[in-house]
């Protein structure tokens, strides 16, 4: 009789003990599904039409860079040429703004993403070249790059951007020249032209469009993985390195 009580209370304990392990087995297995679509949210990252702004931006800069190059090239300018020049390089001024909100929506996605506090350092890690590297540390990082042009790009570029309208307009043909002053300015005496293009002096030691190219390739790295076209628009900003349709006139 003793023996069986024995046995009972030890087949009690066993069963209460088999009960406390399956409880908070279930308990973790919970608690870990509960936490996995946070974690899924926290790290997804969709820049898509950031990513088109950008592109479109300094690919249609692009055109007016290269534009700039061929006519400069030239001893004198129609009037046709110089007002279609005009008309491209204040449009890329106009969207300017649109870049700028880019780059916010852009910083307030990665803080989002939980992506930002690391940027700089996943950024170098996927920068695949030395250059890319090098013109990201001399900018303080990438969270620096895109926090100052989140709000100071457009002012610092304007100049960069319309400031080649002047170095070209001495080179407009005779013919067409009083097209370029407003009505009512006819004094002769009066007309004055800035001969050399000085831009003021950028924020960042590079050029504004080089920035801003840079900044195109390096969020690209950090959202896809891979740059695409992004890449030859920054050798061309960055390093002169056109190819053949920055030279033929």
């Amino acid at each position: 009789m003793s023996k069986g009580k024995f046995n009972w209370r030890k087949l009690t304990a066993l069963v209460a003990v088999l009960v406390l392990t399956l409880i908070q087995s279930v308990s973790m297995s919970r608690a870990r599904t509960s936490a996995l679509p946070v974690n899924i949210t926290s790290t997804e990252l969709k820049l898509d039409s950031e990513l088109r702004t950008f592109d479109s931006f300094f690919d249609d800069w692009l055109k007016v860079f290269q534009q700039h190059r061929v006519l400069s090239k030239k001893a004198s300018v129609t009037s046709t040429e110089f007002n279609a020049f005009k008309t491209n390089s204040e449009g890329i001024k106009n969207r300017c703004s649109q870049l700028e909100g880019a780059i916010r929506d852009t910083i307030r996605k990665l803080k989002a993403a939980d992506r930002w506090d690391g940027l700089d350092e996943e950024a170098l890690a996927k920068a695949d070249d030395e250059g890319l590297k090098s013109e990201l540390r001399e900018g303080g990082g990438l969270k620096h790059l895109l926090e100052n042009a989140a709000s100071q790009y457009c002012s610092q570029a304007t100049d960069e951007i319309i400031g080649p309208i002047e170095s070209l307009r001495p080179r407009v043909s005779a013919q067409g020249q009083d097209l370029f002053f407003e009505q009512g300015t006819r004094d002769y005496g009066l007309r004055m032209v800035r001969v050399s293009y000085n831009p003021a002096p950028p924020m960042f030691t590079h050029t504004l469009r080089c920035i801003g190219a840079t900044i195109r390739v390096a969020v690209h790295l950090v959202a896809t993985g891979h740059s695409g076209p992004a890449r030859g628009n920054k050798e061309c900003f960055c390093y002169d390195s056109c190819g053949a349709a920055a030279t033929s006139e």
